[in-house]
């Protein structure tokens, strides 16, 4: 079997060459029908060149799909999806019995993470929230990735630490609030942890992210032209102490809960292959 990603399109051309099911794994949300329509088409040549007959959807769909995007969250299938698996998401960012780092233990509440994860995160995106915990009653924790410049932050204020990456999985036990761009690894991982989140998505599945989370009652979007400083500290103050929003972070946990655990899923997909789905 062949398990790949919901964006690369080779590995079903070449499990059908092989003769053996391949699935697409999600990422996050559904990618919208027409973009993977098109990708489709850009492959089909490809399938062609081999002597095979073009799939729809660059074969994407043709045995499996595994998503580990909540039901209640996710968009409509529409119907070209035809057999769907739910996968609950697990971060697997932190080896077995890593502790989180001394100076991150114990900090003072409410404790606030900030990141914009490891593409969309030049320096300048952090501006905004920087500003605001010069003036917050929070110990805020940056992340600013494993390429990234803590320096390029300049000097920042006693209550902000600063840090190129921290595992989310080791971390999310101990914040009150996450600020992010709202990538789907992130968003799913605090939701996963029912926190309150401030989303500023930037590109990409982000938007769809950002929508979900707010829609559920989990969080608060603000959109990138309407971004400031004051806008970033009413919402954080509003996901601290309103309980709306750690209810509907609640729901949102409870959503991914629910969902089937990944060695399960591995024990259907080892039934799958034996009965040559």
């Amino acid at each position: 079997v062949v398990i790949h990603d919901a964006a690369e399109f080779a590995s079903p051309v070449v499990a059908e060459r092989l003769g053996v099911p391949h699935l697409t794994h999600s990422f996050g949300a559904l990618v919208p029908r027409d973009f993977v329509h098109s990708a489709g088409e850009e492959v089909a040549s490809l399938w062609e060149s081999l002597g095979l007959s073009p799939r729809p959807f660059g074969g994407s769909y043709d045995h499996l799909y595994l998503d580990i995007y909540p039901p209640a969250l996710q968009p409509t299938y529409a119907g070209h999806v035809p057999r769907a698996q739910p996968l609950r998401p697990v971060a697997v960012d932190a080896a077995p019995g890593r502790q989180l780092p001394a100076h991150l233990r114990d900090l003072p509440s409410p404790v606030v993470y900030v990141t914009f994860g490891t593409v969309f995160n030049p320096a300048i995106v952090f501006a905004p929230v920087i500003e605001v915990a010069r003036g917050l009653d929070a110990t805020v924790i940056v992340t600013v990735g494993p390429d990234g410049d803590p320096d390029a932050l300049g000097v920042v204020p006693s209550n902000v630490i600063v840090e190129r990456y921290v595992p989310q999985s080791l971390l999310f036990d101990h914040c009150d609030v996450v600020v992010s761009h709202a990538g789907s690894g992130t968003f799913l991982s605090a939701l996963a942890r029912a926190i309150p989140q401030l989303c500023l998505p930037q590109a990409a599945d982000q938007f769809v992210n950002a929508s979900a989370c707010e829609r559920i009652g989990a969080g608060i979007t603000i959109e990138p032209a309407a971004v400031t400083a004051q806008g970033i500290r009413d919402a954080i103050e509003r996901l601290r102490t309103d309980e709306h929003f750690r209810r509907g972070a609640l729901t949102g946990a409870e959503a991914i809960h629910t969902m089937p655990p990944p060695d399960e899923v591995a024990n259907m997909i080892e039934h799958l292959v034996d009965d040559n789905v």
